[in-house]
């Protein structure tokens, strides 16, 4: 993977987390809670236009940063939550055992064997994981 594919990867997934955020707030009704709570700043008016246009520029670079770091922080947690995100793969596998397994035997191209070996190993996975234990199993 390129650096430039990761680094947009990053400002794309943090993007989108701040955007939910603030979805979040404006539906909850908090949003008016959190602009009231936000200090306006004054620039004095002794402060030349180019301070002023130095200032806001370094404003917004540090909320681009933001939002990497967000991307990239996100990115490194969800190794956490990997186990949670499989349990409830198996849950709906389980769940859609029946259909799932008469489109398998439907379509050519996905083998039953595959598909046998994505049901089975994923429980065993699952099982072994919460018990605390780790499988060593794709």
């Amino acid at each position: 993977m390129q650096i430039s594919s990761r680094f947009t990867e990053y400002g794309l997934t943090g993007g989108f987390f701040w955007i939910c955020q603030f979805i979040l707030l404006w539906y909850s009704g908090k949003i008016q809670l959190l602009l009231s709570n936000l200090p306006i700043v004054h620039i004095p008016n002794e402060i030349s236009q180019i301070a002023s246009a130095a200032i806001t520029g370094l404003v917004g670079s540090l909320g681009i940063i933001s939002v990497f770091v967000a991307g990239l922080l996100l990115d490194l947690l969800a190794v956490i939550f990997r186990p949670v995100e499989m349990r409830v793969f198996q849950r709906h596998l389980e769940r859609n055992r029946s259909w799932l397994g008469r489109l398998i035997s439907e379509v050519r191209v996905v083998r039953h064997s595959d598909w046998a070996e994505i049901h089975f190993s994923g429980s065993r996975r699952i099982s072994a994981d919460s018990r605390g234990g780790r499988s060593d199993s794709i």
